[in-house]
């Protein structure tokens, strides 16, 4: 059975926010560990403390990877989902250890495939700080397959 919604469940301005996860310390060392990317600016204390944040800030593809695990939980892609077809990103401020995001999204538009059964969704993915802050902004785009015939449109 498919927990998820269909490409026709979808409609434009609907909006789904999940549940927050805090940034921490492990998260940062396994995400430098597992893409190499150990930029001071993520990784050396007393260098980060000479710039303009005052401390390490967590990689924006971290926070953008989180944010998936977060939209996963709500169970709104579970088998529905053909695939990802693009993502977009723009990072608005830093995250740091110890903060908490969360991400809503928002359906800006719906395209019914010519060849039927399924659509692609566009969502304007925005992944907020605890203290609302923006802090990435961007697009998704998903394929889904529509409803089976037998449980109507």
């Amino acid at each position: 059975m498919t927990r998820g919604l269909y490409f026709s469940d979808f409609h434009i301005g609907q909006e789904f926010t999940s549940g927050r996860r805090t940034i921490t310390e492990t998260d940062l060392v396994l995400f430098a560990g597992f893409t190499g990317d150990y930029n001071p600016l993520h990784t050396d204390v007393i260098f980060a403390r000479t710039t303009r944040f005052k401390q390490r800030i967590a990689h924006g593809m971290l926070v953008t990877s989180i944010s998936t695990g977060l939209v996963h939980a709500l169970g709104i892609f579970d088998g529905s989902v053909i695939g990802l077809m693009s993502q977009s990103f723009q990072y608005k401020a830093p995250t740091f250890i110890g903060d908490t995001i969360h991400i809503k999204l928002t359906v800006m538009s719906t395209n019914l495939s010519s060849k039927g059964g399924k659509g692609r969704v566009v969502f304007k993915a925005d992944i907020f700080k605890h203290d609302d802050t923006l802090v990435n902004t961007g697009d998704w785009m998903l394929m889904f397959k529509d409803k089976p015939k037998s449980q109507g449109t």
